[in-house]
Order: C-alpha cells, then structure tokens, then sequence
C-alpha cells in the first residue's frame, strides 16, 4: 500500500513539475512576443539608426537630386535652388511687325503696323545693318538666356498636340539659323499657316486692351504678327500695357507693327503731343540731305521702341509723279538718286534703333494710275522701265538690309500677260523681287482688304495667291478666319508643301530670333 502511495505521488510530483515547465515556457513566450511587439511598435514610430557609412550615401543621394533638381529648374541663369522667373516672348524677342494706313480711311496704300516689343527699353540694333550712332545701347545679350516661355500655362491645342512656346532651357546656344529652325520645329502645321497672317487686334479681341479673350485667341491662332491703328491708341500707358500684354499671351515670338512714316500718316505722333512730328516725307526729301532722314527715322524708331512696336511699315520707296498725287506728301520726291539715298538712310534710321523697316510699296505706286483702295491701280511701265528706274529706290534698301519690303496692288499689264496685281504675282515677287533683285528678307502683301484684291478675290483665293507666289506674310484679310483655312486646306492637299511655308517661316524667325 505504501509503496503504491509513493509511486502515485512520485507520479503527481513529476506532472507538476511538467506543468511549471510549461507554464515558464510559455510565461518566456509570452515575454519574449510582448518584447517583439514593443520592438516593432518603437520602430514605426521611430527611425532606426544609421551607422555613418548610410549617412554619407544619403548625402550623396541627396546632392545629387539637388544637382539634377536646379538643372530642370535653374532657367535664364537663376540662383540654383531658386524658382525660375518666367519670361515673356516680348523679353526675348525684337521681331519685326507690320502696319496698315489705309484701314483707318486715310488714303494711303499700305497696310501695316504692328509692334513686337513689350517692354520700354529701347530695342536693340538688328544684324546686318551699319554700327549704331554713338550713345545707342549695346547688342543685345545672349538669347539663350532670354528664351520666351508660354505665359498662359496652355499648351494644347484642340487636337491635344503641343503648342506652348518652348521653354527656355531648350533653346539651343546656337546661331540665329538654328533657334528659327527650333522654333519652328515646335509648331503644328496649324501654327506654321497662322504665323504667316498679320491682323488687325480686333482679330484677336485686343482693340484696346488685352485680356483672357486675347489669350485664348493667340493659343487658338498663333499669329504672326499684329497691326495697330489710331482707334487702338488711347494714351501712352494705355498703348504700353496693350503690346505689353499681347506679347505676353502670344506663344511664339510676335511682331507688332504700326505705320509711322511722319507727318499725316503718324499713328503714334498723331495720338500723342509729348511725341514730336517729324513730318512728311516730302518736307524731309525737299532739304536735299539724306543725313536728315536717318535722324527723322531714328527718332520715330527710339519712340516706338519705348512703347513696345518692333516693326514701322516705312518708308516710302515710291517715286512721286504726278499721275498719283497720293503720294505728294509721303514719297521723298521725285528725283530717284534722292529718293534713294533718302530710302536707305530712313532704313538704317529705324533698324539701328532695333525696328524693323518695311520699305513699300514694290514694284513703285508712283507712277500708277489709280488707287488700290479704291479700285484698280495701274502702272504701265516695262520691265525695263521698272529696272532703270521705279525699283531703284527698292535695291537702296535692300542695300540697307530691311527686313521688310511691302507690295503693292499694281497691276503691270506690260510686264504681264494679265492684270494680276503684283501682290499676288509670282513673275513679279520670286521672278523679279527674289529672283533678279536677290532680297530674301520678309516679303508682305499690302492690306488684302483693299479693294484691288478684295473685289476680284475671296480671302481664300488671294491669301493663296500670295503664298504661292512666296509672299511670306499676308496682311489684314478680309475674312481672316477664312483666309487662314483656304491657306491650311491648300497644304493639307498638297498644293502648297510645308517646305514652302517652312521657308517663309525661317525668314520670319531669323527677324525674330536676331536680338533674342
């Protein structure tokens, strides 16, 4: 009996110990999990340490990101870290634009006018031309630090294809040609047609100001180029903030343009007393100093700069005679050695103050009977004649290097085989003015509302006209929208390449892109 009762509490005492060893065993399980849970609560909410090595690789990771941060950032040589200014087409560009008369009832034949700059700092010399008079501002700084950048924060168009102006960062450090190949490679076919037409800003719904409306139809249009009248000039300021902002909601660099020739076709010193008159052509011509053009015209380009044009329709280069008695007062006379001399010195005028010059109106309106607002105008020279004489005045300034020579609605029906004003005559403009005279600077129709042109054509037909026939800017058509398409329809088809609208654009940009 005893030693049964020993063995059964033998057997008790060893189960007993079995479940005090379970029971530690699971009391250090329990211990050890609680360990683990407040190990990983405390590294959720705390960051582990980092022996030095860890720390030097974070550094190097983190200046290296700071390196390639201020490379995609740091634009127009910005602090590195800092936030990049952004700037407007009107800082970068001294373009060239074109201005109209005739559109505000005056009775002159051109069509033009447009300012390209925004600011009011004097624009800068263009290349090409002589060395500015003493005390004119320096050349222009590096365009590659100039660069414009969209201002609307657009860059789609309807299709969804990038339209935005390119950033400056992407401007190449290379010639003129190359930043006007750039910028052209940017476009859609839609922008390169648009940047071939110069409107009036009613056309984009700027006629006194620019707003939102302007924004959007820059985006939707990318013109090339604005031209502004009389009942667009209200006081300086007001005419200052007007290009100012235009420039700035416009995608690619932009002319804009006014006729300022002086005495009564003066849109600025007509508006504006605290501007000086410098007069009309012809009281400049009947001094018999060419010298004094150069002064008259510098003074018209420091004023126009100050409130942002960079291009003047002007001068004249047609000879007066008294078969056209529109051109009394505005031609530089009648004498065509003066008139000359007097051309190109007006030329420089103006493109040594960083404006673009439009000599007009090609091939010569002096001698033409009739006038091309109104009607059919008509000059009965020969080709000869036209040589010997009328467009003498004409190879002044492309001797002077102006950026811009203007057509006029003249019909030569002894030079062609029909009355084709010369405006849209490609024996006249590519055989003549490029061909035997050698200009490829910009080629510009005079205002296609004029009823030389819009009489016998549809906006379409004429703007076409004057494509083909390598006019490379067309001015204030009748119906710009329908004018625009009838350009757009005419490449989509094939019967006008894209290269041929791509070299009007290159001698657009070279314009535009020299004093970036």
């Amino acid at each position: 009996m005893n030693k049964n009762a020993d063995v059964n509490g033998d057997i008790e005492n060893s189960g007993g110990r079995r479940r005090m060893g379970r029971m530690l065993a699971l009391g250090a399980s329990l211990f050890v999990l609680a360990l683990l849970v407040v190990f990983a609560v405390v590294k959720i909410n705390k960051k582990p340490y980092k022996p030095p090595v860890d720390v030097g690789e974070a550094a190097e990771s983190l200046e290296k990101n700071t390196e390639a941060e201020n490379q995609s950032t740091n634009i127009a040589g910005n602090e590195v870290g800092s936030t990049p200014e952004k700037r407007t087409d009107n800082e970068t560009e001294a373009g060239g634009d074109v201005t109209q008369k005739d559109v505000n009832g005056e009775t002159t034949a051109d069509g033009n006018g447009e300012t390209a700059k925004e600011q009011t700092e004097e624009p800068e010399p263009p290349a090409g031309t002589q060395a500015p008079p003493a005390g004119q501002k320096p050349e222009a700084p590096n365009p590659d630090t100039q660069a414009p950048e969209p201002s609307t924060g657009e860059n789609k168009t309807e299709a969804g294809t990038e339209t935005a102006a390119p950033p400056a960062t992407q401007v190449p450090s290379g010639s003129v040609e190359d930043k006007a190949k750039y910028y052209i490679s940017q476009m859609t076919t839609e922008e390169k047609v648009a940047g071939l037409f110069f409107v009036h800003p009613e056309v984009i719904n700027g006629g006194l100001q620019a707003d939102e409306s302007t924004r959007e139809a820059l985006s939707r249009y990318p013109v090339g180029g604005i031209i502004y009248f009389g009942n667009n000039i209200q006081s300086e300021e007001q005419l200052t903030n007007l290009l100012a902002q235009t420039k700035a909601y416009s995608k690619y660099p932009l002319f804009l343009g006014v006729d300022e020739e002086g005495g009564k076709v003066a849109r600025v010193a007509q508006a504006f007393d605290s501007v000086e008159n410098t007069g009309d052509a012809s009281v400049l011509g009947a001094l018999g100093n060419p010298a004094s053009a150069y002064s008259a015209y510098g003074k018209i380009g420091t004023y126009l700069g100050k409130y942002g044009f960079n291009v003047d329709f002007a001068p004249v280069a047609d000879i007066y005679n008294e078969n056209n008695s529109m051109f009394e007062k505005r031609s530089f006379g009648k004498d065509v050695k003066l008139v000359s001399d007097y051309v190109y010195q007006a030329v420089k005028g103006l493109q040594d103050k960083g404006i673009s010059a439009c000599a007009k109106h090609f091939p010569g309106h002096g001698n033409a009977k009739g006038d091309s607002h109104n009607g059919m105008a008509v000059s009965l020279l020969t080709r000869e004649e036209l040589l010997s004489h009328e467009l003498l005045p004409f190879k002044s300034a492309i001797s002077a290097n102006t950026d811009f020579i203007m057509m006029g609605h003249i019909s030569l029906p002894n030079v062609l085989s029909d009355n084709t004003p010369a405006t849209l005559s490609y024996d006249i403009i590519t055989g003549i003015l490029r061909n035997e005279l050698g200009y490829d600077g910009i080629i510009i129709t005079d205002a296609m509302r004029m009823s030389a042109v819009s009489e016998k054509y549809s906006s379409a037909e004429a703007a076409v006209m004057a494509i083909k026939a390598e006019c490379d800017m067309v001015l204030m058509p009748v119906d710009f929208n329908e004018a625009y398409q009838g350009v757009l329809n005419a490449v989509k088809s094939g019967e006008i390449s894209i290269e041929r609208i791509e070299a009007s654009l290159m001698r657009i940009y070279r314009v535009k892109c020299r004093n970036m």
